[in-house]
């Protein structure tokens, strides 16, 4: 493998990954709008805190009130990492980290297909379903 077979997968993978995340402008499901309110606290310094009631389990005595008492905590920490390099609390600026997570996915894939496989097509082929995986 050399390093344009790399360069074009992850050219591939942030092309496909913007390409799909112009379709979400905000959380689509439950735990994407925890994780980015939780990075929106973590960015404004207001470390793992919720200012709202997200469930009734915790039993919260005031507001606000410790954060991730059930959902792990590092995807608001890439959300946070976002907002602050960006300087901003919006939706595409929490999902920085995570294009980049995606744009690596196929590069990662096709170094350890190669690793394996120590065969060039079957990288490629690799990296090139990570790229393309319809999941």
């Amino acid at each position: 493998m050399t390093w344009r077979n790399y360069l074009v997968l992850t050219f591939l993978g942030l092309i496909v990954s913007l390409f799909f995340a112009q379709f979400e402008p905000f959380p689509g499901y439950l735990d994407a709008d925890y994780y980015f309110g939780g990075g929106i606290q973590l960015a404004q310094g207001k470390g793992f805190t919720e200012p709202y009631v997200w469930n009734y389990l915790d039993n919260p005595q005031s507001l606000p009130h410790p954060s991730h008492g059930y959902w792990m905590p590092l995807a608001s920490i890439i959300a946070a990492t976002g907002m602050i390099v960006l300087h901003q609390t919006s939706y595409a600026a929490g999902r920085l980290g995570f294009l980049i997570f995606a744009m690596l996915v196929p590069v990662i894939t096709a170094a350890l297909a190669y690793n394996f496989s120590k065969r060039r097509d079957l990288a490629i082929v690799s990296g090139l379903l990570a790229v393309f995986s319809i999941y």
